[in-house]
């Protein structure tokens, strides 16, 4: 305080952690094995700290974040890159948060003005889905029905056998559909995180059930824009919803697992051959032509970077916006508009 004598008027000063802890210990008069010497010492810097600043010691002097052995010589670089590592994560946790705490419901962004009405109100539908699936509801497994459908944003159309729902509604539930190449990205991104489980699975640090299950929602978003991408704005019943998206995204998964997985891929075809079984007679029906459809993209790597299924879903898109009452003059319908849109003509 003789160099900094200002400081103290409004700043404080820091000392290592574990010194302040013990300091504060002496004060309550818990000296430990401290000699009486030292417990003297600490008793006059404090009075005297307190007389120059006319403040309590705990205002003017407060613990850093490391201790005196953390902060020497050889051992500063692994404890500046831990306290790194620890501000990244309380980041990523602060983000988390207001993501979820912010995250629009879908009929208020479908509602909002502007060009991107029905793109930009996109929303995570794999992070609903995963939240069911861990109150016990697997919708691969056809676990879902109409009630459980409405939770996570969708609403089936009225007067539908049973309940159905537009492929475009569930798209614009991704976080696809704000992209410009929307199959292309959820393919990447697919592939992406498949990447880590796969590597987990065959390090051991993972089972093949474990790796299915985290796969099937790895691959969901990838497995919905395939979907729509195959059958359009067709109405699909509830019913067979869930399954066909298991199918769908079981087949991402074997994909990007490869031939050389047969454990994974037999385990895969058991699943699926199990879900089917419980569905009745019409449901498998739809269910087939579905598979069919999607099929028909062919082979999933050319068929996700080809140009002619991402401008489907841009007019997929574009049906959606105009079915919930979003003017044509706020429409992007190409290169033209966007150019408009993105400098304000």
């Amino acid at each position: 305080m003789g160099k900094y004598k200002d400081f103290a008027t409004d700043g404080v000063y820091h000392i290592p952690k574990d010194q302040h802890a013990q300091i504060l210990e002496v004060l309550k008069g818990n000296t430990g094995e401290l000699s009486d010497k030292t417990i003297r010492a600490i008793q006059e810097k404090v009075a005297q700290i307190e007389l120059a600043s006319g403040k309590p010691f705990s205002a003017v002097v407060q613990p850093s974040v490391s201790t005196y052995s953390e902060v020497q010589l050889g051992k500063v670089d692994e404890t500046v890159n831990g306290h790194e590592q620890d501000l990244k994560q309380q980041n990523e946790t602060l983000k988390d948060q207001i993501r979820f705490e912010h995250e629009p419901s879908v009929v208020e962004g479908l509602k909002a003005a502007g060009g991107a009405a029905a793109v930009g109100a996109a929303v995570s539908l794999t992070t609903k889905l995963w939240q069911k699936y861990r109150d016990g509801k697997n919708v691969f497994a056809g676990d879902f029905n109409a009630d459980d459908w409405a939770e996570v944003g969708l609403s089936t159309a009225k007067g539908a056998a049973g309940g159905a729902i537009a492929g475009g509604a569930i798209y614009a539930l991704t976080n696809c559909a704000e992209m410009s190449a929307p199959f292309a990205g959820a393919f990447v991104s697919a592939a992406k995180g498949m990447a880590v489980l796969v590597a987990d699975y065959r390090s051991g640090k993972i089972s093949v059930d474990a790796l299915i299950d985290n796969g099937m929602f790895v691959c969901s978003d990838a497995a919905i824009v395939g979907l729509c991408t195959a059958a359009g704005q067709a109405l699909i019943p509830v019913p067979v919803l869930g399954a066909v998206l298991g199918s769908i995204a079981g087949k991402f998964l074997s994909t990007f697992i490869g031939k050389k997985a047969r454990e994974v891929t037999d385990r895969l075809a058991e699943r699926t051959k199990r879900i089917v079984a419980a569905l009745d007679a019409e449901v498998r029906k739809v269910l087939a032509f579905l598979g069919a459809e999607f099929d028909r993209l062919g082979e999933l790597t050319t068929a996700a970077f080809d140009l002619k299924a991402n401008v489907h879903l841009l007019e997929s898109s574009l049906t959606l916006a105009r079915a919930h009452g979003v003017s044509e003059s706020l429409l992007i319908k190409g290169d033209a508009d966007l150019d408009a849109f993105m400098t304000g003509r």
